[in-house]
């Protein structure tokens, strides 16, 4: 009986050691212990031995002159430089840095072209008397994506004017500033293309002032 009671113990014993080893560690082909660690306890720094950054909260850089053939073809005769040149002016390796305030210096310049109709008093006015909770205006895409709230990066700002209701918004127009230079486009919805725009010249050198380097 004593026999059959140890037999037990040391059985119930070896297996919790090998259920505990299986679990936590194994050994290399030298004996060496190695510890299995799950994805999720993985540091990133340690990954190939070099420290990765992710890019999660950064908007995606945008190059307009890649998007829009038009306003490429505007930019090459205003800077009087090749396409592949301007491309590059465009890109996030030549990235313009703008003050702080540029947002609010672009929109008052955007409120002298023809989106003042849109975003004039009278026109929220009329939106609300409609049932709607008056005009809103989204950046779509900034260079200081993460202070002006835009969910793309670019060497420009793009806006959608819209009528904001409490089921649905309209979309009543969209704007582009170029800041290369310094130029305002409406799109076009029957041409599907931006269109130049004028504004008051006395804005121009304020805008110009935006950009730091």
């Amino acid at each position: 009986m004593n026999r059959v009671v140890k037999f037990l113990g040391v059985l119930v014993l070896g297996l919790s050691l090998f259920s505990c080893k299986d679990e936590k560690n194994t050994t290399d082909g030298e004996g060496e212990t190695i510890e299995n660690v799950t994805p999720e306890e993985v540091p990133v720094e340690s990954i190939d031995g070099g420290d990765l950054k992710t890019t999660e909260g950064i908007a995606p850089w945008e190059n307009l002159y890649v998007q829009e053939p038009t306003i490429l073809k505007n930019t090459t005769k205003i800077l009087k430089v090749d396409q592949k040149k301007a491309v590059e002016l465009m890109s996030e390796a030549n990235k313009v840095e703008v003050s702080k305030d540029g947002l609010e210096t672009v929109i008052a310049a955007l409120k002298t072209t023809a989106a003042k109709d849109y975003l004039s008093d009278e026109f929220n006015k009329a939106i609300i008397e409609n049932g709607g909770k008056g005009v809103g205006l989204r950046v779509d895409v900034s260079p200081n994506a993460s202070e002006d709230g835009s969910d793309k990066r670019g060497n420009y700002y793009q806006f959608t004017v819209y009528e904001n209701y409490e089921d649905r918004i309209v979309t009543v127009g969209t704007f582009i500033f170029d800041i290369r230079t310094l130029s305002f486009y409406e799109m076009d919805v029957v041409e599907a293309d931006y269109v130049p725009l004028k504004y008051a010249v006395a804005k121009k050198k304020e805008l110009a002032a935006i950009i730091k380097n």
